[in-house]
């Protein structure tokens, strides 16, 4: 079974609204808030071991110790996948999402999965730093469609490469016109 560990904001992670939003990056075994769904949908392929919560204007005035604290949690729990949001099109959120997860496919070489608005400024880093990156637009099956792309993202990759597929071309690729 993979593990999975799980990146909110202070949100989702139901610590509170905008009053919380200097919480410092703090790790909950376990699944927290949308994890619960995503966990359904993960049935018993992956487990969600963990889920790291940092406040969204922490994160953004503590970008460098914010990111070295949640790289390190995230290396002491020996994941084999890391899942940062969903951020929608929420702008801090997004940014922390993309960047984290850039972060962590650099140093860990794991695949990584959040899902922005394509119009969220998030999208725009993701698409500058992941090597594998998941954008995500509203779709039916969205959960399902996430999750199997990612459990087999290094097969996917590996297809797309071998296609000569570029860049664009392979974000285009992850969620198919037809049914999952």
């Amino acid at each position: 079974m993979k593990r999975i560990v799980h990146y909110l904001n202070q949100f989702y992670g139901q610590i509170g609204g905008e009053e919380f939003a200097d919480q410092e990056p703090i790790l909950r075994e376990g699944i927290v808030g949308p994890g619960t769904g995503l966990q359904a949908v993960l049935g018993e392929k992956a487990e969600i071991v963990a889920t790291i919560i940092c406040g969204d204007n922490y994160f953004a005035d503590h970008q460098e110790d914010a990111l070295e604290t949640i790289l390190t949690m995230t290396e002491g729990l020996a994941p084999d996948m890391f899942i940062a949001g969903p951020g929608f099109n929420a702008g801090r959120y997004g940014l922390a999402c993309a960047t984290i997860c850039a972060e962590v496919k650099k140093r860990l070489s794991i695949p990584v999965l959040t899902a922005l608005y394509p119009e969220n400024p998030g999208t725009i880093r993701g698409l500058k730093c992941f090597a594998v990156r998941y954008i995500l637009w509203k779709h039916p099956s969205l959960p399902q469609v996430c999750v199997r792309r990612c459990l087999s993202w290094e097969r996917w990759r590996k297809n797309c490469l071998k296609a000569g597929k570029s860049d664009f071309q392979r974000k285009r690729d992850i969620l198919p016109r037809d049914s999952v």
